[in-house]
């Protein structure tokens, strides 16, 4: 009896031991899975300056599919705007839709009815966001190119200002002014007919007593610009309302001029070379002016050029990466509340590049 005592007293002990190893097996497993992922968030949550990361979209293919994140698909998205909550907008140009970005990177799609007239949305280029949940769109078809979609689902189609005929009104931009609730937008130079020339303009997006958007104008005067333009036709093809009440301004791709809240006009870095600008944001205190320019993201900060990233080389995937090892090609640009993120459009992803 005694020695069954002793061989139970032995089995128990063994067992006990046995359990207490396994837990602390099992301790020591959930601390380094912990560690792990401890470790992985903080990687996740640390970066380099200037480092590009995608949020939505794939470098690859084209198409139409709401998702998350790499699953989404656009079609040429273009024109963004970013809320303070993060929930970015974006103009998908190819897939004639206005889609939407929720963290945590969710894209989803918003319905867009037909105009009263009956006229399809089609190739929507630019897209802001009212404080009150409006969303104002310009597209690049139809007479009927400002769509105005409001919180309760109702729509507001304006026709362009100009008398010679909607079908010729071509737009540049789309901007907030910091200065009140509301955006300007800009009509490019064009032919209304083979008799009639409609020059390029500057206009507050407000619909007036006739029911046509666009008052306020400002013409750039001829005799303020630099040549080649003073020689031939030139169009404000890109602008940017700063904080300083100054309007920089986009002639022909490729000089920047700036509006002054006095409306003295003038050409800035001059000795500044830039191919194509797509689009231009700039820093709240105006000390630095971002540029996309043919892809690449260029910052001004007193009057000198720097490189952040890009271009992409065309024989290489678009992927992400810090500074000039992210192969991006930025087209249309916004920067985030607390300025530091630039949210972009590239091709058929949308992408962002962290500043700080």
């Amino acid at each position: 009896m005694k020695k069954h005592n002793c061989l139970l007293l032995l089995a128990l002990s063994i067992l006990f031991a046995f359990s207490a190893c396994k837990k602390s097996d099992d301790d020591l497993r959930l601390q380094a899975s912990n560690a792990k992922s401890n470790l992985a968030l903080k990687a996740d949550s640390s970066h380099l300056p200037f480092t590009v990361v995608t949020i939505a979209g794939d470098p690859i293919q084209t198409g139409f599919q709401d998702g998350a994140g790499n699953q989404a698909r656009f079609y040429y998205p273009f024109g963004i705007d970013v809320t303070d909550d993060g929930t970015i907008y974006v103009a998908d140009f190819d897939n004639h839709k206005l889609r939407k970005i929720t963290p945590p990177n969710i894209v989803s799609t918003i319905n867009i009815p037909p105009s009263s007239d009956g006229q399809s949305f089609l190739f929507p280029e630019y897209v802001r966001r009212s404080s009150d949940g409006t969303l104002n769109i310009l597209t690049q078809s139809g007479t009927r190119r400002v769509w105005i979609l409001k919180p309760d689902g109702s729509l507001v189609t304006p026709l362009p200002p100009s008398p010679y005929g909607s079908t010729w009104a071509f737009y540049s931009g789309l901007q907030k002014d910091p200065f009140g609730d509301f955006l300007w937008f800009s009509q490019i130079y064009y032919r209304a007919s083979s008799t009639v020339t409609v020059p390029t303009s500057l206009k507050k997006f407000y619909i007036d007593a006739n029911g046509r958007i666009g008052t306020n104008a400002f013409y750039p005067p001829r005799d303020s610009l630099s040549l080649p333009e003073r020689t031939g036709d030139y169009s404000i093809t890109n602008f940017y309302c700063s904080y300083n009440g100054v309007k920089y301004i986009v002639i022909n791709n490729n000089h920047i001029y700036k509006l002054t809240p006095a409306g003295v006009f003038t050409q800035i870095y001059r000795d500044l070379k830039f191919t194509h600008i797509f689009s231009l944001t700039g820093s709240k205190d105006s000390r630095v002016l971002y540029v996309a320019d043919n892809g690449a993201i260029k910052s001004i900060v007193n009057g000198k050029l720097q490189f952040l990233v890009g271009p992409q080389k065309y024989d290489v995937t678009a992927v992400d990466g810090v500074g000039s090892s992210a192969n991006v090609y930025a087209l249309y640009m916004v920067l985030s509340k607390d300025e530091g993120t630039l949210y972009f459009s590239d091709h058929s992803t949308i992408r962002k590049l962290l500043l700080r």
